[in-house]
């Protein structure tokens, strides 16, 4: 950036020991005098000040040292552009130049310069955070030293069996707890994936989606603090009035109402085919479909799943970390997401397994499909 001045502190300790010395350490001058001749050898004037935070602890404890206090420390947050607005700190070094040149016309001050905190953010000294930042130039660290990912993996699970699974009835919107079997299966899961740092977790707002993330985020090693984020988007389909009914029924309904048989259609059927099927039928409920949620046409479906998961990642994208993220969904909505994203997508032959793992890169404003159906974090969490 073409600066011509290093402006540094020198650190009274480093000269003066105790503080109150009558003689220099001779160790001490060398330092800095090869610290000078280095700024002069890349053409860098060394501007000298008193030192701000060393003060040796002989003085401290005899004479009770002394304290000071300047420049100006904000928590800055990048727009979506990636840009620091700081209006504020342009305000406070206009005011402080200002102030100098007062200084210099009307009290006759023999002013040297005026040089900032720092050219660029730095750890608070005060805090050990980043923060509270203090430069002109942003620095990509967050307070553990972890920059913006330029790429995010998105680790989508399904559920853990519910009792409603066991008792093979339609759940989409309904909700069930997990089974002991399911949480067992969850929590395997967990051990499995306990290795990666999340920087954040989301479900949807479904009780056996937030208790799959719960329960992967309790066994995680690195961010067991995490605080799981539910949305609404990421449900699984709405089945209307077929919600809590027998499976059977709904399929076999769907069959008739294609004029196929049963197997024709389970062979046959995709989430579009599914979800349109459903919603065709339900739409025939009319006196229920005034006191329930209709069920939801494939459209619909995937509109909110897509603009959920957009959010998520346009989110994380500006959030300092692993880059890695946790999202526990439901078996149809993860596929028909992904047949959304990917045109190659299939479905796996039984659906999505209980806590599989599909991940999911994001990078450039590209989604790519890394793996589907992955059952190896439950596997290695089962060991």
């Amino acid at each position: 950036m073409g600066f011509k001045t290093y402006r540094l502190s020198i650190a009274w300790s480093r000269i003066f020991p105790l503080g109150d010395e009558t003689e220099p350490n001779e160790e001490g001058l060398k330092f800095y005098e090869d610290l000078f001749k280095e700024c002069r050898k890349h053409g860098i004037e060394p501007l000298v000040t008193i030192t701000h935070f060393d003060c040796p602890m002989h003085l401290v404890e005899k004479y009770g040292a002394w304290r000071s206090q300047n420049g100006l420390g904000a928590v800055d947050t990048p727009d979506e552009n990636g840009n620091v607005i700081d209006d504020y700190r342009i305000e406070y070094l206009a005011a402080h130049i200002q102030a100098m040149k007062d200084a210099v016309e009307q009290d006759g001050v023999d002013l040297l310069g005026y040089t900032t905190w720092g050219c660029i953010d730095l750890v608070s000294a005060g805090t050990g955070e980043m923060k509270k930042r203090y430069g002109f130039i942003y620095v990509d660290r967050d307070n553990e030293g972890n920059e913006t990912p330029e790429e995010l993996t998105l680790y989508i699970v399904r559920h853990g069996k519910t009792m409603l699974n066991t008792t093979d009835r339609v759940q989409g919107w309904s909700d069930a707890v997990l089974t002991k079997a399911g949480e067992e299966v969850v929590t395997a899961a967990g051990v499995g994936l306990k290795d990666i740092e999340f920087q954040n977790a989301y479900s949807s707002d479904s009780g056996r989606a937030i208790q799959t993330a719960n329960l992967i985020v309790k066994e995680n090693e690195k961010s067991s603090d995490l605080q799981v984020i539910t949305d609404e988007r990421l449900r699984e389909f709405n089945f209307g009035t077929y919600e809590g009914d027998l499976n059977h029924t709904m399929w076999q309904d769907i069959a008739d109402d294609q004029g196929v048989t049963l197997e024709e259609f389970m062979k046959n059927m995709t989430p579009e085919s599914f979800a349109n099927s459903v919603a065709k039928l339900d739409a025939k409920n009319v006196e229920e479909a005034k006191v329930n949620w209709p069920a939801e046409d494939y459209e619909t479906i995937t509109t909110r799943l897509k603009a959920g998961l957009d959010d998520i990642v346009a989110k994380e994208m500006k959030n300092e970390g692993s880059g890695n993220v946790l999202i526990a969904s439901h078996g149809l909505s993860i596929s028909a997401l992904l047949a959304t994203l990917f045109d190659d997508y299939k479905i796996p032959e039984g659906g999505l397994k209980n806590a599989s793992v599909c991940t999911v890169k994001y990078k450039d404003g590209k989604y790519t499909l890394d793996k589907v159906n992955d059952l190896s974090y439950v596997e290695a969490g089962q060991k």
